[in-house]
């Protein structure tokens, strides 16, 4: 029976991949030195029929819904979840025994698609409102779409520049099309998929460009055929989550005058930064999404602002009485160590991931909490509720983080500019200027000067009291959590530098954290000790507004 039902319902889909598959798999030994663009062919066709068959079942659902077929609707629905579990099955044991390769190495990104198919299948039908139903098949639709296409051919272009890494030009070629297939996707939706206010263009540009922007950074940096699975899950959540915010109705309302000035002032920021080497390409582009999530999420960019320009312009100023850099102090031999190979150049994604990585984790939270899609779900109704009762808090977490982070800056780059004698803060030796584990007199009262700066500046601005959710009389409370827990941040990046940053001894004989060769934890770059330094002190901070 169900045999008859998927050939009947699914044949010709069926028909079409095996037909591609063997096609391709014949090319590939006709021409070998061809087989990854073959194999890039046959990912556009079979990702894109498949995109395709969600696009229909997203109108056939909604039809069955309204003409009370309920049953039949959700049969077909249920069968087509099935036929790709058995697809995903049959793929990864084929991976897994080496039937598909390219250069030597297994290709994982074939059975990565449809596993990310299958999550996002089972998850509309057994967990999203059933009224969402239609909804979440055509999203279905379109982030395959985005992976056929947008994919597929930045992978043939950026092939072209390097046959073994993902380009530049890849990537512009996968911004491009997705940018063009969310802008279509959403002026030609059903009118159940989208609010009604993304009939504003305005609103369909901003959408679609920072989907765009999201998904082929996500992209860029997945490995190993991995954005197999990570685009087509993180554009549903997209999709799902970002559509719904009630940001869309105020962008709405703003001039369109204003609009285009914005985007101007956006763009002139983005040129000043680089130009002055305060960001790198990669940076820039973390960043932008960064403040799109706060935007999305309507929390305050001060903090992330505060942080960012005064602690980029603590790492401009000149060292010791002859004024020069600490990059140039050591290039003379200097008693000084850079710990940190990224050390004097623009920030990169790593270094924007490391410091705002807390503050895009919970604005990513808030918006995933005020979409219906989760928020209807019986077991997460009441979650959702009291997590989002407690918003104010997350603004104090928020605040805290970056006064942690500004307090490690202001530390590390402050303490080697004016710092004299430096020591381990864990064993008391004395250490050369920069080393990792070290701190100087000046430097910790730079780390808490910083963390009360950011303590300042929220009381001056009152950012939780603006959102009724704490009692006046508790400023002073969280102005004391914010600095001292700014300043332990400081204290904390020190200790884990101290015990488990790499050490590398490069070619004059001192340390840093340069990838060549060395000791103590490989992957603890200075990036990631900020990381955990932060996540440490966001777990500390949640444990002293208990009391």
């Amino acid at each position: 029976m169900f045999l008859n039902r998927i050939l009947s319902d699914f044949g010709i889909f069926i028909a079409f991949i095996a037909i591609i598959t063997g096609i391709s798999i014949g090319l590939t030994y006709v021409f070998p030195e061809r087989k990854f663009v073959i194999r890039k062919w046959l990912h556009i066709f079979s990702v894109g029929i498949t995109a395709f068959v969600s696009y229909s079942l997203s109108v056939f659902i909604p039809d069955s819904f309204s003409e009370n077929q309920v049953f039949i609707g959700l049969q077909v629905f249920d069968d087509f979840i099935l036929l790709i579990l058995i697809i995903n099955v049959i793929l990864w044991i084929a991976v897994l025994f080496g039937f598909f390769k390219i250069n030597g190495r297994k290709s994982w990104g074939i059975a990565w698609f449809p596993l990310s198919l299958f999550i996002i299948l089972y998850w509309v039908r057994y967990f999203a409102p059933e009224k969402n139903m239609g909804a979440g098949l055509y999203f279905t639709a379109v982030v395959f779409f985005i992976l056929a296409f947008a994919d597929g051919f930045a992978a043939l272009v950026g092939y072209n520049f390097n046959p073994t890494n993902k380009t530049r030009s890849g990537s512009m070629v996968f911004f491009g099309i997705t940018l063009l297939i969310l802008s279509l996707s959403i002026k030609y939706a059903p009118i159940y998929c989208f609010p009604e206010i993304f009939i504003n263009e305005k609103c369909i540009f901003l959408f679609s460009l920072f989907g765009a922007l999201m998904l082929s950074t996500l992209e860029y940096y997945s490995r190993n055929g991995v954005d197999n699975l990570t685009v087509p899950l993180a554009g549903m959540f997209y999709l799902v989550s970002f559509s719904v915010l009630p940001i869309w109705e105020k962008w709405a309302r703003i001039d369109s005058f204003f609009f285009l000035g914005i985007i101007f002032l956006v763009l002139g920021l983005i040129y000043a930064v680089y130009k002055m080497k305060w960001l790198s390409e990669s940076g820039i582009v973390l960043a932008l999404i960064l403040a799109f999530v706060l935007f999305a999420s309507e929390m305050p960019f001060l903090p992330i602002l505060a942080f960012f320009i005064l602690g980029t312009l603590a790492g401009k100023l000149p060292r010791g009485k002859n004024r020069m850099s600490v990059r140039n102090a050591l290039d003379k031999d200097e008693n000084i160590i850079i710990s940190d190979k990224k050390y004097g150049k623009p920030r990169d994604a790593m270094q924007v991931l490391a410091n705002g990585g807390i503050p895009l984790l919970l604005g990513f939270l808030l918006i995933f909490l005020n979409s219906h899609f989760f928020t209807e779900l019986y077991f997460l109704n009441q979650f959702t509720k009291s997590i989002s009762s407690a918003k104010g808090t997350w603004i104090l977490l928020y605040w805290s983080v970056m006064s942690a982070a500004l307090s490690d800056t202001w530390s590390s780059e402050l303490g080697m500019k004016f710092g004299k004698k430096t020591i381990d803060i864990l064993g008391f030796r004395k250490l050369q200027t920069g080393a990792s584990g070290g701190i100087t007199w000046a430097g910790t009262v730079f780390g808490f000067l910083g963390s009360l700066i950011i303590g300042i500046l929220f009381w001056v601005s009152r950012d939780v009291n603006s959102l009724n959710v704490q009692e006046s009389n508790q400023d002073g409370k969280w102005f004391l959590i914010i600095t001292i827990g700014g300043f332990l941040g400081t204290v904390l990046d020190s200790i884990l530098g101290s015990i488990f940053q790499r050490k590398q001894q490069n070619t004059n004989g001192l340390f840093s954290d340069d990838e060549s060769s060395g000791f103590t934890w490989r992957y603890w770059s200075n990036d990631m000790v900020n990381l955990i330094s932060l996540v440490l002190v966001s777990i500390a901070i949640v444990c002293l507004m208990q009391f």
